[in-house]
């Protein structure tokens, strides 16, 4: 009867931890960004118009995750490639 007791004892709390990882994850991802053809200007913005990031690809930018957990950054990516003739 006791090592009936003892198995979901030492059962749940393995359980319960197995989620903890995700939460305490990364607050910066990197970002590689690439064009075809390469040396396009690029510009990344977040949601409140500031600028993040401007160079040219290919690149790889690191970027913060966002405020919290669950609530993820908005960005706009853009791209600009002129042609001379």
């Amino acid at each position: 009867m006791r090592v009936k007791l003892m198995i979901p004892a030492l059962v749940l709390p393995v359980l319960f931890l197995t989620g903890c990882a995700t939460i305490v994850g990364k607050d910066v991802f990197p970002l590689t960004i690439n064009s075809n053809p390469d040396g396009a200007n690029i510009v990344i913005v977040d949601e409140s118009g500031k600028k993040m990031f401007s160079g040219t690809t290919p690149t790889t930018v690191s970027l913060a995750a966002g405020q919290s957990y669950f609530h993820a950054k908005d960005l706009q990516y853009h791209f600009l490639k002129t042609w001379i003739y």
